[in-house]
């Protein structure tokens, strides 16, 4: 009896050891499959940290050529500024010009106004004056016509003198007055007044 409980006992001793042995090659070889895998993450891991480490190197670089264009663009941005600043100068220099070549046509305007007024009046004076020579003429009164006369020159005269100011004024003097014409002058010996009115009568 005491054999055969001896005998089981060493039989499950036995089969114990085997099951550890067993359990040590399993666990064993679990352990280098584990090991294999963990050095294959290893390697892994090493190449990320070989792609972190290059795109690290590109995206410092990227920064780099960032900075070198934002500095193009502020100074992009500064001449931008400038050419904004001259054109606004600029724009206000077109409307002082406008503004200015508004008052320059006006003054014209009123010049040429007066001016046909003024050659009226001495159309108006001339026919007068030969009306006036050719009545007191046929009455031979020579002294009448001499008076006449003296007043006609007077009177011409002035008008002259006002036709050459406004003469002067409606000549162009400057590029806003281009394209406005000027009286020309008569033909003959230059500043020579055309005669309006016949000769007086001897």
């Amino acid at each position: 009896m005491a054999a055969a409980i001896q005998a089981d006992m060493n039989n499950g001793f036995a089969r114990l050891e085997r099951l550890i042995a067993q359990n040590h090659r399993d666990t064993t070889a679990k352990y280098d499959n584990l090991n294999k895998k963990v050095d294959k993450l290893d390697k892994k891991v090493d190449k990320l940290d070989t792609k972190v480490e290059n795109l690290s190197t590109q995206v410092e670089k990227l920064f780099v050529i960032a900075g070198k264009h934002q500095t193009s663009i502020d100074e992009l941005n500064a001449k931008q500024d400038k050419l904004f600043v001259v054109m606004d100068a600029q724009q206000t220099s077109v409307n002082k010009v406008v503004a200015d070549m508004a008052e320059v046509k006006k003054e014209q305007s009123s010049l040429s106004e007066r001016l046909t007024h003024l050659l009226a009046e001495i159309t108006k004076l001339a026919a007068d004056t030969a009306k006036g020579l050719e009545i007191w003429a046929e009455k031979t009164q020579e002294n009448v016509t001499n008076r006449i006369l003296e007043v006609r020159d007077t009177r011409y005269d002035a008008l002259m003198k006002e036709l050459d100011k406004i003469k002067a004024k409606s000549q162009p003097v400057g590029p806003y007055n281009r394209g406005i014409g000027s009286a020309q002058s008569p033909p003959g010996t230059p500043g020579a007044r055309p005669s309006l009115y016949p000769a007086p009568r001897t």
